[in-house]
């Protein structure tokens, strides 16, 4: 049994903790935002502060967490909180970006938008909500933030970034333990709310994941370029790259991902199985050599009620409590968020968010993980429930498309 405590911010990191308690280790988690703490209330004990000799487990970036042990917590976050910098980042290490404008207020932005055309992305940094992030012609985006302006009043700045267009997206990461890079990734993810990649992002809603080798042309054209500074900097955890690439192969770097993301924590839970509490107390101990993953790969699909996908909606606190289905608790591949039990042990929403939990799966075939998915969605009967019926749409034309260019050998490869 290991002691692990989970350090959070606005409790992004739940199903961690839940999982690493149901597999039988002492664990115990903080929150520093208070309206996240009804969260895990009835199924993983609350401290204030990591117990002695515990792992303690970082989800979120900018927390400057002391503790030792732990994974997370590093000076290089500031790729992912401040795009400018994560933008500068890349260039430095030789990888290209779209064209991109920083803005530091809506004044600026609206000033910059002004002499573009074609299609941009606005993508605002700080704590604001996942559904600021929005693409479309100049005219659209300067009527948004005229919309936005109060909802950005605190919002320290962005970027404005041309869209590619005809591109593949990927998610490359490796996790390291401060002086090596034991183990990488792949992501596929459709972070939009409705089939089709339709409807309001919401960070994720549904992703494919695969262990991928050192030596693969994807990692080394991507993430394989920042590990010997991320290794200088003693990074313990995971750090990550989503980009895209062309039809004439030119890759181009978007935005990093420096903590536990949404939802490829699951799916890297699904994949380690019962190894998972070894895979994280050797990173953060610096004991393991090499981590081999037990499936070849793993793809997670999130449930939500109502005011999800509204993020900071003033409904939440309307759906605190909201009832959900006893048996959600009972799989062992259900990763909770928004989750607490009341005094009979029964499963309620906590905080009112709708941000109910993922399901996740392994396989072998993408139609067998899918049908998997949406059918354990459809048995629980998880009232006024809503979730993708099409999970990682794009999965098939992705992956056709690195095995044509040899970029990394996908596990349904035969």
């Amino acid at each position: 049994m290991t002691r692990f405590h989970l350090a959070s911010d606005y409790g992004d990191g739940a199903s961690l903790a839940y999982h690493l308690m149901r597999q039988g280790h002492d664990v115990s988690w903080s929150v520093a935002h208070k309206d996240a703490r009804p969260m895990l209330q009835g199924l993983v004990p609350y401290r204030d502060s990591p117990p002695r000799g515990a792992i303690t487990l970082v989800d979120a970036v900018g927390m400057h967490v002391r503790d030792k042990p732990r994974i997370g917590s590093n000076q290089l976050e500031v790729w992912e909180t401040t795009r400018q910098t994560g933008m500068q980042a890349m260039l430095d290490h030789g990888i290209e970006i779209p064209d991109t404008h920083t803005w530091r207020t809506v004044d600026q932005a609206v000033g910059i938008l002004s002499d573009l055309d074609g299609e941009w992305y606005l993508k605002p940094d700080g704590d604001v909500p996942k559904s600021m992030t929005r693409m479309g012609d100049p005219a659209w985006l300067i009527r948004f933030l005229e919309w936005a302006r109060p909802q950005l009043r605190k919002c320290p700045g962005g970027i404005l970034q041309r869209r590619v267009e005809d591109a593949v997206e990927v998610d490359c990461a490796v996790w390291l333990d401060g002086s090596s890079a034991l183990s990488y990734e792949i992501a596929v993810e459709e972070k939009k709310f409705l089939a089709g990649n339709k409807g309001p992002s919401t960070g994720c809603q549904t992703n494919l994941v695969w262990q991928a080798r050192e030596s693969d042309r994807i990692i080394q054209q991507t993430i394989g370029h920042f590990v010997p500074t991320l290794l200088e900097s003693g990074y313990v955890g995971i750090a990550s790259i989503n980009g895209l690439w062309t039809k004439e192969l030119v890759y181009y770097g978007l935005e990093f991902t420096m903590r536990f993301g949404f939802d490829a924590t699951q799916a890297e839970l699904a994949l380690w199985g019962s190894r998972a509490s070894d895979f994280l107390s050797g990173l953060a101990l610096g004991e393991l050599v090499y981590f081999d993953v037990t499936q070849k790969a793993a793809m997670t699909l999130r449930l939500s009620v109502p005011p999800q996908p509204m993020e900071g909606s003033r409904d939440h606190r309307d759906w605190a409590d909201f009832p959900l289905p006893a048996e959600l608790l009972d799989d062992d591949e259900f990763y909770p968020d928004d989750i607490a039990v009341d005094r009979d042990g029964r499963p309620r929403l906590a905080t009112g968010s709708g941000f109910v939990g993922v399901l996740a799966t392994t396989g072998t075939t993408l139609i067998g993980m899918r049908r998997h998915l949406t059918s354990r969605a459809e048995k629980y009967g998880l009232k006024d429930g809503m979730w993708r019926p099409d999970p990682v749409s794009t999965a098939e034309a992705t992956i056709l498309f690195l095995r044509k260019h040899h970029l990394v050998k996908d596990p349904f490869d035969p």
